[in-house]
């Protein structure tokens, strides 16, 4: 096989070189999708083979409002470092009034829930898990917030991360389209989940409730590039660095 001199003049593989290479490519943010160097595949103008067949990829709408929308709020995502769209998004502030307020909290970035803690947010987070056609997890903040507490019995003070209020809201309905925004039953998470597919997601509705929804056809296409995005077998992770580069409130 082809050789080529590395360090202290020992021939290494051109193979394992390139792999090398493709890996300090994925360290300096440029994705070699499917470990050659091609075009994004979730992007719709790629037409190289790292294309999915857009036969593979449903007809989305923009689910009806199934409660009034009180809140409106736009999340500006980012896929591998570059501007991907944005999702716009309104939330059932009557029907689910504290998660809603948390969702907020996080969108502005300023949500605490005890005296002295630094606020958290969503600027900066991931998607931690895609799965295709069903939904995607968006948590892993990177603006946590919290606050350093002593704990009897330890030497060194906890860092305690901004934690929501746990609640007893029920949501509105369940998540059977497209564009659902919705948090985990009972409160006390970050995380928030958005459908992906227009079918019954039944794994959701034992754990998470509808809050809210997509309101607009831009960002049905954004779901559909956060939909194809490939993730690794063990836990469904994106393998591009898939973030919220920036939030804010409307209206």
């Amino acid at each position: 096989s082809a050789l080529a001199t590395g360090a202290c003049g020992l021939a290494t593989p051109v193979a394992a070189l390139e792999r090398a290479r493709a890996q300090n490519a994925k360290s300096f943010g440029i994705v070699t999708w499917g470990g050659s160097e091609r075009c994004d595949p979730t992007d719709p103008t790629c037409r190289q083979n790292g294309r999915i067949d857009a036969t593979d990829a449903p007809e989305l709408r923009v689910p009806e409002s199934r409660a009034a929308i009180t809140d409106r709020a736009v999340l500006d995502f980012s896929l591998d470092r570059k501007p991907a769209g944005s999702l716009a998004v309104g939330l059932y502030g009557e029907a689910c009034p504290r998660s809603v307020q948390n969702f907020i909290g996080l969108v502005r970035g300023d949500l605490t829930t005890r005296v002295g803690e630094a606020p958290a947010g969503y600027d900066g987070a991931s998607i931690v898990r895609v799965q295709r056609s069903k939904y995607a997890v968006c948590g892993s903040l990177k603006q946590a917030g919290g606050i350093a507490e002593i704990v009897v019995g330890e030497t060194k003070p906890r860092f305690r991360p901004v934690t929501p209020d746990l609640n007893d809201e029920a949501g509105v309905g369940s998540h059977d389209a497209a564009g659902l925004i919705s948090v985990r039953r009972g409160g006390g998470d970050v995380e928030f989940a958005i459908t992906l597919g227009p079918g019954q997601t039944r794994e959701l509705d034992r754990d998470w409730i509808v809050i809210g929804q997509v309101i607009d056809a831009p960002s049905l296409e954004l779901l559909t590039r956060v939909n194809a995005l490939p993730v690794n077998r063990y836990d469904a992770a994106p393998l591009a660095k898939a973030t919220i580069s920036a939030s804010r409130t409307e209206g």
